[in-house]
Parts: structure tokens; sequence; C-alpha cells
């Protein structure tokens, strides 16, 4: 709960991904390489979105500009 330093040890293939409450993140289908069309077979995971918050998720181009946008909103 907020923030603060965490001391662990990992490898490359081990290391947690911290999400802030509120958040919407992408995660992508392939795991080989870096330079993939990311919005194909996107799945996306929402983090303990509070009553009356919105999270927004804008999915990115290879050129940079955005392909689609997804938002949640969470209400009573």
């Amino acid at each position: 709960p907020g923030s603060r330093w965490h001391k662990q040890h990992h490898d490359a293939l081990s290391l947690p991904v911290y999400v802030r409450d509120n958040s919407l993140l992408a995660l992508g289908n392939n795991d080989q390489k870096p330079d993939y069309a990311w919005h194909e077979g996107t799945a996306f995971q929402l983090f303990h979105l509070e009553d009356g918050r919105e999270a927004r998720c804008d999915v990115p181009a290879a050129d940079g500009s955005t392909i689609f946008t997804l938002k949640a909103r969470r209400q009573g």
C-alpha cells in the first residue's frame, strides 16, 4: 500500500511488476520479441478499481500512434 522501497533478488525471468491501484494494464501475447503487433491478442488486467474511479489504457502502434483506448469505470 503506497510508495515504499522493496529489496528483493530476482533473475531476468522472475522480476515482479508492481502496479498501482486503479490501473488497467495491457499484456501482450508475444514473449519471444519486443517488436510485434501489440494490439493483436492483448489481454487486459484491471487492478483494484475503487468506486467512482476510472482506469484507462492506450494501446500504441509501432509508429507511436494510438490504435485504441480501453477504459473501465466502477460505479456502485
